[in-house]
């Protein structure tokens, strides 16, 4: 078994970013290529529209924001849907633009496989289930994606930097995630967490349990801490991560925050600043400590 030596994410980098900070320059894309999707997943809360960036949307993007540090690439839909994709990749990695996918994996063909293995810094899979029947119930696809799938991961492995599995619990796939080891993918780890919706208690007690078996005989890292504790909002202090991240959407529309894409009042020109109706926060943490480098003086001469 293999464990991480350093946090999942470190949240301290955003004090790499001070002056960008001050400066308003966004450094971080969350980008929604598509909002089409080849999979009906039980828990999708994404509107299905025909839009999808153009290349010249693409393009725009990149020429908008030239203190461009990374893009992750995910949605909405799914992003391979998007046959720009690849070339848009390739592109990114010509600007020194570091990027990121998270897909289904069903799409992947010669082309992306070799564009995504050779120019993305990481790809995360949603496989969601260690079993192909509950794998075409959850993802509302046919049986026959879930070995494609599996294939798909052992063709990316061969040069990849970082190769992942994303598992939302459920209680239809929590008593699946012990045999995710069986499988015998050449991943680098499997990150288990809640809906945006919530998680019983049952179940993630069950899925704690779980991802604890799966740790004893995986030979990937195995991390649950968005299961024993979520991301939520911390209502006391201001948000300025948005400052330096951007979300833009399929439709071409550009959000203050991930968690809130496709809602009209997180509109970047249309956000009052009120954290109000968030819930969960994945950026929280950044946040946190951008205020504490923003109260706190000692802090400051330290950096």
């Amino acid at each position: 078994m293999r464990s991480l030596d350093l946090p999942f994410y470190n949240w301290a980098k955003v004090l790499l970013y001070t002056g960008e900070l001050e400066r308003g320059d966004v450094v971080f894309i969350d980008l929604h290529p598509s909002d089409i999707c080849n999979h009906s997943c039980v828990w999708c809360r994404y509107m299905r529209t025909p839009c999808q960036l153009s290349w010249a949307q693409l393009v725009a993007v990149l020429e908008k924001y030239r203190h461009l540090r990374g893009i992750a690439i995910g949605g909405g839909g799914e992003p391979l849907t998007n046959r720009n994709l690849p070339r848009f990749i390739q592109e990114c990695g010509r600007r020194g633009i570091v990027t990121g996918i998270y897909t289904n994996g069903a799409l992947f063909n010669e082309e992306s496989i070799h564009t995504v293995r050779d120019h993305c810094r990481f790809c995360r899979i949603s496989l969601d289930a260690a079993r192909k029947e509950t794998h075409a119930f959850l993802h509302g696809c046919s049986q026959g994606d879930f070995d494609r799938i599996l294939d798909n991961v052992r063709k990316l492995r061969k040069t990849l930097f970082e190769l992942g599995l994303s598992y939302l619990v459920v209680p239809e796939n929590v008593d699946e995630i012990p045999m995710l080891a069986d499988l015998d993918l050449p991943i680098d780890y499997v990150h288990f967490k809640p809906l945006v919706q919530g998680i019983d208690e049952g179940t993630r007690a069950k899925g704690i349990e779980n991802a604890r078996k799966l740790q004893k005989k995986a030979d990937f890292a195995v991390k649950f801490d968005r299961l024993s504790q979520d991301l939520m909002c911390n209502h006391n202090i201001p948000c300025e991560i948005h400052k330096i991240i951007r979300v833009v959407a399929a439709n071409g529309k550009e959000y203050v925050c991930c968690e809130h894409d496709q809602e009209e009042e997180f509109e970047v020109d249309k956000w009052n600043g009120s954290t109000t109706n968030c819930r969960t926060c994945r950026y929280n943490p950044y946040n946190e400590i951008i205020h504490a480098y923003r109260t706190n003086s000692m802090a400051k001469e330290l950096l």
